[in-house]
C-alpha cells in the first residue's frame, strides 16, 4: 500500500518534507509537475532522500520533466513517467469524526506517549536544528510584544494548530492538548469550543496557562519553518563535495542561501524568456532594426563604396613633315640622323592555272569528241611508254585514241602503302558522232590483253570530266580563238600580282610594308591547253612566274618619323605613339643594290607630359568647385570629366587613392 502526494510547482522543500513525515504509509508517491522547484535543484532532492532514509520510507517521484528526471535519478530516488506505472494499491486517508477528536485509534490519552512525541519533535533534523534556549525564547517573546498593536482586537484565532503550538502533536492528539490547557488555565469551556480572541501577539486577554500554551505553539511552529534552513546549514562538507561531483557544471554553494539565490535568479531568467511582446511591439522593433541597419549600410557605403574616374583631356598640337628616307637591306639598325631604316629583300616563285570559256564559232559537218583522261600504272615500278593513237575503251565499249605519246610513271611504295604512277593525257573518239559524248568513266587498254591479265587490269585510265564535242552533220560548234588566249593571259597575270603580293607578305612576316614600286615581277611563262582554232568549249591557261620585293617594318619607319618630329617641339611635349599618319609619294626601288628610296608626308599629335600621379594625389577629396580651382595649376589640361560610381553619390572625389582612377584622353 502506498500514499500519493500531489505537490504544486512552487511548493517549498520544507512543506514536502513535513508531508512526508506525516504520511502513515511506508511507500510514498510524489507527483511532481514540470519545472517544479523540487526537481530544479539537486540539493532539494538530496535533502528529501536523506529525510526519507531517516524515516525509513521508500519514495517514488512521478514526473514528465526530462531534465528533472535526470537529477532525480542521480540522487538514487526511484522515478516514473506515469502514475499508472506504479504497482500496488493506494492507501485511502479517512477524516475522523468530531466525536473521535479526544480518542485516537481506540486509545485514551497517555502522558508517556505525549512525552515521547514531544521528544521526537525536539530531535527532528541534525544537532542544533533549532535553538530552544531561554535567550532565544526571550528574544522571540520581545518580538511578539513589539508587534502586539498590529493585530486587530476582534480577530479570531483561526489556526488551531498555531494556538496549541505543537504542530503534529495537536493534530494527532487533540485530547491531550486540551487536557493540558484545562490543567493550566481551568477553562473547562475550551473543550467544547476554542474561541480565543487575540488582542496582541502576546495573547492579551488570555489566562496565564493559555499564554504558555500559545507561546509554546508559536515557538514550535517557527522551529518547524526553520527546519529546512537549519538542515541546509548543517549539510556536511562531504555531501557538498559529492554534489559538486554529481552536478558538474553547477558550482557548489558554501551555504544554502547561495543555492537559493541561484534558483531565484534562474527562475527570473526563465520569466524573462517567457515574456511575450505584443505584435505592435514586434513591429516597432523590426522597423527600428531595419532603419538602423540601413543607416549603417549607407554610412559604410558613403565611406568605402564611392569610386570616381577622372578623364583628363589634354591640350594637343599637330606636327607635320615632308621627308625622304631610305630602306636599305644592308642596314642592321635605324640611323635617324641619316634617315636610314633597315629593310630586307624577298623573292618568291608561283604557278597558277585557270580555266577560260571559248568564244569562237566553227562549222563542221562531222567531228570527233575529245577530252582528258588520267592514266594509272599499278603494274610495276618501271615506267610504261604509250605511243600516239594508243586505244582506250570505255566501260560502255566506246573507243578513244591517245592524241600524243606519253610515258606513265611506275608505282611507288611508302611503307606498306603502294602508290600508283599517274599522268594526264588527251584522247579523241575513234569516230565522229554525238554518241561519244560520254560522262566520266573508266577505260582499259586493249593492247595489253596479250601481255597477261595482270598487266591488262593494273594499267588503266579514268575520266573525271565529260568528253564532249562529238557530232555529225552541219552544226556550229565553239572553238578557241587568239582573242580568247590573249584575254586569258592578261586576266591571269593581273590576278597573279595580288597573289604574288600575298605570298611575299606571308614570307616577310607581320608588321612589314610592301609598296607597289618595291615589287618586281619577272617574265611570265604561259602554257595553253588548246591551240587556236581547236574545237572546245573551254581551255586552260597556266602561268608560272617569279617575283621579288624590298620590304621594311612599319615600327622602324614610325620611330624615324617621331625622331624628326620631336626636334621641332618643346621639352614639355611628346609625340603620341598611335597618332602618326603617313602618306607615301613616288618611291624608287633599286633591286640590284636592294635599296628603296621613300618619299613621304607624315603628321603626328603632340601631347603634354603630365605627372598623373601628382594630379591624382592633389585631386583626392575635392569638390567640383575645388577641382576647378586646382585645374588652373595645370595649363596643359583643357578640361576634365568625373564619373562617380554609384551615380547618386557625387559632388566630392573620394579621399582614398585606391578609389580613384585617372584616364588620359589625347584624342
Amino acid at each position: 500500500m502506498h500514499q500519493t502526494f500531489y505537490i504544486d510547482i512552487d511548493e517549498e522543500i520544507t512543506s514536502i518534507i513535513e508531508r512526508l513525515r506525516k504520511s502513515a504509509a511506508k511507500e510514498v508517491v510524489i507527483v511532481v509537475p514540470k519545472r517544479a522547484l523540487l526537481i530544479q535543484s539537486i540539493i532539494n532532492l538530496k535533502l528529501l532522500k536523506r529525510e526519507a532514509d531517516k524515516l525509513g520510507k521508500e519514495i517514488i517521484i512521478v514526473t514528465q520533466d526530462k531534465l528533472g528526471k535526470l537529477l532525480v535519478e542521480k540522487t538514487g530516488i526511484a522515478v516514473e513517467l506515469k502514475l499508472n506505472d506504479i504497482a500496488g494499491e493506494e492507501m485511502l486517508i479517512m477524516k475522523k469524526d468530531k466525536k473521535d477528536d479526544l480518542v485516537e485509534g481506540g486509545k485514551t490519552y497517555d502522558p508517556a506517549a505525549e512525552h515521547k512525541i514531544k521528544n521526537h519533535i525536539d530531535t527532528i533534523g541534525s544537532s542544533g536544528f533549532f535553538d530552544n534556549s531561554p535567550k532565544k525564547a526571550m528574544a522571540k517573546e520581545a518580538s511578539l510584544k513589539a508587534n502586539k498593536d498590529s493585530v486587530p482586537e476582534n480577530e479570531k484565532l483561526t489556526n488551531k494548530e498555531l494556538v496549541t503550538g505543537i504542530g503534529e502533536l495537536i493534530k494527532n492528539s487533540k485530547k491531550t492538548i486540551l487536557a493540558e490547557v484545562r490543567e493550566k488555565t481551568g477553562a473547562m469551556d475550551m473543550v467544547k469550543n476554542i474561541d480565543i480572541k487575540q488582542r496582541s501577539s502576546e495573547g492579551i486577554g488570555l489566562t496565564e496557562g493559555e499564554k504558555s500554551v500559545y507561546q509554546r505553539g508559536m515557538i514550535a511552529n517557527k522551529n518547524k519553518r526553520a527546519l529546512f534552513k537549519q538542515e541546509k546549514l548543517d549539510y556536511d562538507e562531504k555531501s557538498e563535495k559529492e554534489i559538486k561531483l554529481e552536478n558538474s557544471g553547477q558550482p557548489a554553494a558554501e551555504d544554502f542561501h547561495q543555492y537559493d539565490s541561484a534558483d531565484k535568479k534562474r527562475k527570473k531568467d526563465e520569466n524573462y524568456k517567457n515574456i511575450n511582446l505584443s505584435k505592435k511591439s514586434w513591429k516597432f522593433f523590426a522597423i527600428f532594426g531595419l532603419v538602423a541597419t540601413l543607416i549603417i549600410l549607407i554610412s559604410l557605403a558613403y565611406v568605402f563604396l564611392p569610386k570616381a574616374t577622372i578623364t583628363i583631356f589634354a591640350k594637343t598640337k599637330i606636327q607635320s613633315l615632308d621627308a625622304e628616307m631610305k630602306a636599305d637591306t644592308k642596314a642592321e639598325s635605324a640611323d635617324f640622323d641619316k634617315k636610314i631604316i633597315p629593310a630586307k629583300a624577298i623573292s618568291v616563285s608561283e604557278e597558277i592555272s585557270r580555266n577560260f570559256d571559248s568564244t569562237g564559232n566553227k562549222s563542221a559537218s562531222s567531228r570527233k569528241a575529245r577530252g582528258m583522261i588520267t592514266i594509272y600504272n599499278e603494274y610495276s615500278s618501271a615506267n610504261q611508254p604509250l605511243v600516239a593513237t594508243t586505244r582506250f575503251v570505255s566501260e560502255d565499249g566506246k573507243l578513244f585514241r591517245l592524241i600524243n605519246g606519253i610515258t606513265v610513271p611506275g608505282l611507288t611504295k611508302e611503307g606498306t602503302e603502294i602508290k600508283p604512277g599517274a599522268i594526264e593525257a588527251e584522247v579523241t573518239a575513234d569516230e565522229a558522232g554525238e554518241e561519244f559524248n560520254i560522262e566520266p568513266t573508266k577505260f582499259t587498254i586493249p593492247g595489253f590483253q596479250g601481255s597477261g591479265s595482270e598487266k591488262y587490269a593494273k594499267i588503266y585510265a579514268k575520266s573525271f570530266k565529260t568528253i564532249s564535242g562529238g557530232a555529225k552533220g552541219s552544226e556550229t560548234v565553239r572553238s578557241v580563238t587568239d582573242a580568247d588566249i590573249s584575254s586569258a593571259k592578261s586576266k591571269i597575270l593581273a590576278e597573279f600580282s595580288s597573289v604574288l603580293k600575298q605570298k611575299i607578305k606571308e614570307q616577310a612576316g607581320q608588321g612589314y610594308i610592301i609598296l607597289d614600286e618595291a615589287l618586281s615581277i619577272g617574265d611570265p611563262n604561259y602554257k595553253v591547253s588548246n591551240s587556236t582554232g581547236e574545237i572546245s568549249d573551254k581551255f586552260t591557261v597556266t602561268l608560272k612566274i617569279s617575283g621579288s620585293a624590298i620590304v621594311f617594318k612599319e615600327t622602324d619607319l614610325n620611330s624615324a618619323i617621331k625622331n624628326v618630329l620631336a626636334k621641332g617641339i618643346g621639352n614639355n611635349y611628346k609625340i603620341a605613339d598611335d597618332s602618326i599618319i603617313t602618306e607615301f609619294g613616288k618611291s624608287d626601288a633599286d633591286f640590284e643594290n636592294s635599296v628603296l628610296t621613300l618619299r613621304l608626308h607624315a603628321t603626328g599629335k603632340m601631347v603634354p607630359e603630365l605627372n598623373l600621379t601628382d594630379f591624382k594625389r592633389g585631386s583626392l577629396g575635392k569638390t567640383s568647385q575645388e577641382l576647378d580651382i586646382y585645374l588652373k595649376t595645370y595649363p596643359d589640361i583643357a578640361r576634365v570629366e568625373v564619373d562617380y560610381l554609384p551615380t547618386f553619390i557625387s559632388g566630392r572625389i573620394p579621399a582614398y587613392a585606391s578609389r580613384v582612377d585617372i584616364v588620359l584622353d589625347n584624342n
